[in-house]
């Protein structure tokens, strides 16, 4: 089957433009909103917390890791929760997160606030079965032990799927493992559970080496919400110099993932396949499911989305009490945003 072609780019950023214009028309007025900040003195350092270089990676391809004006120290962390760990201890500035971590911080009362957000399509996650598990639709998960990444956005995508077919997690039995490849294939071949939970990434990649497993859930298109974010804490934001160095900081990614947008071929080359080691052809199938993303201003869309994500995974059980994911939003940044949008919707004119 020969792969969707794209969208050309400048139709993409135009399209980019739009959303913002509107998302922009009415955040502009918001109290936090802000155009201005402070200068960046020299020798100010950001802490940033990244994901597989998810956030490094495209900054220093795309060419905007150059004449940066503070350093950037990165760590990084192997899914959400050991993050907000990082940013409750005061070691981080700014992070990249999915969706459910968030929840879990402010359903716990942590000092996070998300204030930039990136979309994609969501359909990034699958649900697959081991063979001879007997399970063939959703419904057969009930009694069955599913193996998924707890804390993490994986873990929300199984509670959507678990509601679709009248299940929740109190009807499985959860086993908990790290979101890579490896923990879940040997997982299976030990017999220690019938069906697992994981990102596209690896599943492209197990599927290939192990053609006797049943997908369940091949489309998570609408059991996602497709977001990720930038996140900080409100101690970070008070401090007038690193609250400039994130909006330096946001720009540059911005900028950096429409770069991606326009170099698919380096990106999946180098990224994809040089830095997550994916066979090019599961690199491609991975991008062309996904999409890639781009940051757009927090609007109404990402803070309704979200608020449905809270009520569904309260009543999975997945977080420990109800929320308002309002209070989980700073929007100073987002004319920010929608500058880069603009900028690069003109100069593809």
């Amino acid at each position: 089957m020969s792969r969707p072609r794209a969208l050309p780019l400048v139709i993409v950023t135009l399209a980019i433009a739009l959303v913002v214009a509107s998302a922009t028309a009415g955040s502009a007025k918001s109290d936090d909103a802000k155009s201005a900040f402070a200068s960046i003195p020299n020798g100010t350092q950001l802490r940033v917390g990244d994901q597989s270089t998810t956030l490094q990676t495209p900054l220093e391809l795309s060419g905007q890791a150059t004449k940066l004006p503070y350093s950037i120290k990165y760590a990084n962390f192997v899914g959400g929760p050991p993050m907000l760990e990082a940013f409750n201890a005061g070691a981080l500035d700014v992070g990249w997160m999915a969706d459910l971590p968030t929840l879990t911080a402010l359903a716990a009362g942590l000092d996070i606030k998300i204030v930039a957000a990136a979309t994609d399509t969501g359909n990034n996650m699958k649900i697959v079965a081991a063979k001879g598990s007997g399970i063939k639709k959703l419904a057969d998960l009930k009694g069955k032990s599913v193996a998924y990444a707890k804390g993490t956005s994986i873990q929300a995508f199984l509670g959507a799927a678990l509601e679709k077919a009248d299940l929740t997690f109190s009807d499985i039995s959860s086993v908990t493992l790290p979101p890579t490849a490896g923990d879940f294939s040997a997982a299976f071949q030990s017999g220690g559970v019938d069906a697992a939970a994981f990102s596209s990434v690896w599943y492209h990649n197990y599927v290939a080496q192990n053609p006797g497993a049943l997908t369940v859930v091949s489309e998570a298109t609408g059991l996602t919400t497709g977001l990720t974010f930038l996140v900080t804490t409100s101690k970070v934001l008070n401090d007038p110099v690193k609250e400039a160095a994130i909006a330096d900081f946001i720009t540059r990614q911005a900028k950096a993932q429409h770069w991606v947008a326009a170099n698919r071929e380096t990106w999946v080359s180098t990224y994809s396949v040089g830095v997550l080691k994916l066979d090019r052809t599961i690199a491609e199938r991975t991008l062309d499911e996904s999409g890639v993303r781009q940051w757009l201003p927090i609007d109404t869309t990402t803070v309704t989305k979200m608020q449905s994500l809270a009520d569904l995974v309260y009543r999975a059980q997945a977080i420990s009490k109800p929320v308002k994911v309002k209070a989980l939003f700073d929007k100073r940044y987002n004319p920010t945003v929608a500058a880069v949008a603009t900028s690069t919707a003109a100069a593809t004119k």
